[in-house]
């Protein structure tokens, strides 16, 4: 899949985190076929969220994110059907021009599955492992 671009969510981090987790396999396929980036608020929110929750998992975050080749700052605000809390994530997509948001967040995105929100299209971890072993 040429020009991949996977920007990561804070709770597809957080995931991948857990010593062993399939996400970790995911983000380095994503990372073999293309680029994968995130921001830092969702960098952010996946080290509180850690911090908080699981605090052993931490240790394995600085290997995740050498995979990643933009954490990126900007992040205006689009207009999206989403709550204002998530337009930050849609936003930083769309900004760096990712062809892909990766969020296990279905409360919020999951209506969003699989469809363009602008030129993002939105993918569990599910439909991003099936969209690239798909089209090789």
């Amino acid at each position: 899949m040429s020009n991949l671009r996977v920007f990561v969510d804070a709770n597809v981090l957080f995931s991948a985190c857990r010593p062993g987790a399939g996400l970790q396999r995911l983000l380095h396929d994503v990372a073999a076929r293309g680029q994968l980036v995130t921001s830092e608020t969702a960098l952010g929110e996946a080290k509180r969220n850690l911090a908080a929750k699981k605090p052993l998992w931490l240790t394995g975050l600085p290997e995740i994110m050498a995979a990643f080749d933009k954490v990126t700052h900007l992040e205006p605000r689009l207009a999206a059907d989403l709550p204002a809390k998530d337009l930050p994530i849609l936003s930083a997509a769309v900004a760096e021009s990712c062809t892909h948001l990766l969020t296990g967040d279905r409360k919020h995105f999951g209506s969003h599955f699989g469809r363009r929100l602008h030129t993002v299209k939105i993918v569990s971890p599910e439909l991003l492992d099936q969209e690239i072993f798909s089209t090789g």
